[in-house]
């Protein structure tokens, strides 16, 4: 049984829990169902073996190689919580230390990247992940969430990153 404490939030009418684990504890816990040919149902694009071996380099060889972004899960119900008397903070209850607990609608590349076949972390570090998730919410709110993600990012202007890595000194590093 894995128990995790998390703060609770409130964003209209959802009730969002937010903490933080270790990415080798949570990853076990987790599983994604990606629309393919041969399941045209689902609501997470189909994990790629080459993304999780770059971030998997990219943590092991980067001295600044960090993850802060959260993963979103969204726990099935099975999972129970216990909410403090104050309503503030809660306890997260997994039923074991492996199964399928928590459906990533955010994050799968970073989350999956920390699998054995990747992991290029020694396996007794510990890497904390943020991660925010909603309990037993609806196809609808979590699909609608994955949309919202991945439409209204906007990435940054390439002159202020060229900017940034002049300042940083990282210019040269792009021609390694």
């Amino acid at each position: 049984m894995k128990k995790v404490r998390a703060l609770v939030l409130q964003q209209k009418e959802a009730t969002l829990y937010s903490f933080s684990v270790n990415a080798m504890e949570l990853e076990p816990l987790c599983f994604v169902e990606a629309a393919s040919r041969d399941k045209q149902k689902g609501l997470q694009r189909v994990t790629e073996a080459s993304r999780l071996r770059e971030i998997g380099e990219y943590l092991a060889n980067e001295e600044n190689g960090l993850l802060p972004n959260n993963i979103i899960l969204n726990l099935i119900s099975n999972v129970t919580l216990t909410h403090d008397p104050d309503g503030k903070m809660a306890t997260i209850t997994f039923p074991s230390e492996e199964g399928e607990y928590a459906f990533v609608v955010d994050g799968q590349h970073r989350l999956f990247s920390f699998r054995d076949d990747y992991r290029q972390l020694d396996e007794d570090e510990i890497f904390e992940l943020p991660v925010v998730a909603f309990h037993n919410a609806s196809e609808e709110v979590v699909g609608a969430t994955f949309v919202s993600i991945n439409i209204n990012q906007k990435p940054v202007n390439r002159d202020l990153l060229t900017q940034m890595k002049a300042i940083l000194g990282l210019l040269d590093s792009d021609h390694d």
